[in-house]
């Protein structure tokens, strides 16, 4: 029996229309039509497609990593071509590419290497008129030193008093995700059901989501719920402004 079959023929003795399905697991019947068929070419990409294929036959009750073994058998990765000439191309081309990401990468990293070391000189510049000598000479009168020092010391505390903590909480399955908090990437990898992370910003906070649906999230205790469907890629931004102050 095909995978495609074993996924019909599982949803039809529970008595589920692909419809049903797709209310139960947020996965839209074209996809679920084209599993069942083994169309993968309709499919969002081979790695949503095998992801697709996890839930739907854990929804089902049957084994999941069997059938993604199966699914592995059917559909391998482009790398592993039988035909020799194409795969030396990819060899040859492989480089190539693997080069331009890096430079990429370099870029990006220095990027945000330069903003971060931007925004640490404007901090300290902005916090230099602190102590000029004036301060000093002002403090010989008594009466005087009284009345200048408190705006000095009030200003200073309302500008960094600001800032936005989100917390991401991974319920029902893993998921890939990548933090970036004042233009600092604070976290790159892959959480498991049950565990979660907070993140704290005085400015901005960054989120890119692999697994939407299988994320809580929350902003300075405020519970938003999750930001998409299981299996959706989604990027969102959170500043201090929308957020409140920490």
């Amino acid at each position: 029996m095909s995978l495609g079959e074993k996924l019909r023929e599982a949803r039809e003795a529970k008595g589920l229309s692909l419809e049903e399905v797709t209310k139960a697991t947020k996965i839209r019947s074209k996809y679920l039509r084209a599993l069942e068929e083994e169309n993968f070419d309709l499919l969002p990409g081979r790695v949503y497609a095998k992801a697709f294929l996890r839930t739907y036959a854990r929804f089902l009750g049957l084994d999941e990593i069997q059938l993604a073994q199966e699914f592995d058998s059917i559909c391998p990765p482009p790398a592993e071509s039988g035909h020799q000439p194409p795969a030396r191309l990819l060899e040859e081309e492989e480089p190539v590419s693997l080069k331009g990401l890096r430079t990429i990468l370099v870029v990006l990293l220095a990027i945000v290497l330069l903003f971060g070391i931007n925004q640490a000189y404007q901090r300290l510049k902005g916090s230099a008129p602190e102590r000029p000598p004036q301060v000093e000479e002002v403090q010989k009168p008594l009466a005087k030193t009284t009345e200048t020092p408190p705006p000095t010391t009030e200003s200073q505390p309302s500008a960094t008093s600001k800032s936005i903590t989100l917390k991401l909480s991974v319920t029902n399955d893993r998921c890939w995700m990548r933090v970036v908090t004042d233009g600092m990437v604070a976290f790159e990898g892959e959480l498991q059901a049950g565990q979660e992370k907070s993140f704290r910003a005085n400015h901005t906070i960054q989120l890119r989501l692999g697994n939407a649906g299988a994320v809580a999230v929350s902003l300075n205790g405020k519970d938003l719920g999750y930001l998409g469907k299981p299996g959706e890629v989604v990027t969102r931004q959170f500043s201090v402004q929308e957020g409140g102050s920490g």
